[in-house]
């Protein structure tokens, strides 16, 4: 499948909608390399499906805590100022910084309901850590982790289920790229890599958790632990229903744009 590039003849509407909440106008490379990924969200399909699109990996970093998709909604915040390295993404310290994204899925979620969602992150390290991001209330969770030690290497989720369902997860050995956790179902969870399937699960779905999701870290009931520690470029939240494979594309063409590709 081939997808459209920047033409040159002026900017999509959702890009220049992006541009008008940032608080310093990218610069023209930047802004052609924004709209050629936009144009090809929307040529897949994916755009309409997606409720958050953070670009980590963004030319100044206030743009990073922007969404390019629906840019009007609550900023994301920077908590005990994880490090954020231009065209990279940002990093824990491991112990109290993480990114508050002010995205509670039981009220904020449009695309993302419950039996079709999906979140994915971009990441630059190849890390093995017993940690992951996401939330979880007294009922219900959210929560993922692109490769963790325990009890082997995996990548795992609680995607819309109670707090003590048994954890989808998949065998995988390399956390970096673009690692995406979906359900299509009631009882479908699915786990990928850089497009391609890592596993399946059949765990219920029973509910949303009643609080923000976290990143670099998990919201626990309240309360931020299990940091992570490695880069992540990109973070986004949206419909099961995605081609996660063009979305893969798409992704992959855009930090190559940067340079900074895994």
């Amino acid at each position: 499948m081939s997808f459209l590039i920047l033409d040159g003849a002026g900017y999509d509407s959702g890009a220049k909608a992006y541009f008008n909440f940032l608080s310093e106008d990218p610069s023209t490379a930047r802004k052609k390399i924004l709209n050629t990924l936009v144009k090809n969200l929307k040529a897949s399909g994916n755009w309409g499906l997606l409720d958050r699109l953070w670009l980590y990996a963004s030319e100044k970093q206030q743009a990073g805590t922007i969404s390019l998709v629906n840019p009007s909604s609550t900023a994301l915040t920077e908590v005990n100022a994880p490090t954020w390295v231009a065209n990279q993404g940002y990093t824990s310290d491991g112990a109290t910084s993480y990114i508050d994204t002010n995205f509670n899925p039981n009220t904020q979620g449009i695309n993302y309901v419950l039996n079709s969602c999906c979140v994915f992150v971009y990441n630059r390290t190849n890390i093995k850590e017993d940690n992951n991001h996401g939330n979880y209330d007294a009922t219900n969770a959210v929560l993922f982790a692109e490769r963790v030690t325990s009890p082997d290497e995996t990548a795992t989720a609680r995607i819309n289920q109670t707090v003590g369902a048994v954890t989808v997860s998949a065998s995988n050995t390399n956390s970096s790229g673009l690692i995406l956790f979906r359900r299509t179902a009631s009882n479908a969870v699915a786990i990928f890599r850089n497009g391609s399937s890592l596993g399946t699960g059949t765990t219920a779905s029973n509910g949303f958790p009643n609080n923000n999701m976290y990143f670099l870290a998990r919201n626990a009931n309240g309360t931020p632990n299990s940091f992570s520690t490695k880069q992540h470029s990109i973070f986004g939240i949206g419909s099961g229903a995605i081609d996660q494979a063009a979305l893969y594309t798409h992704i992959q063409q855009y930090m190559t744009s940067l340079g900074t590709q895994v």
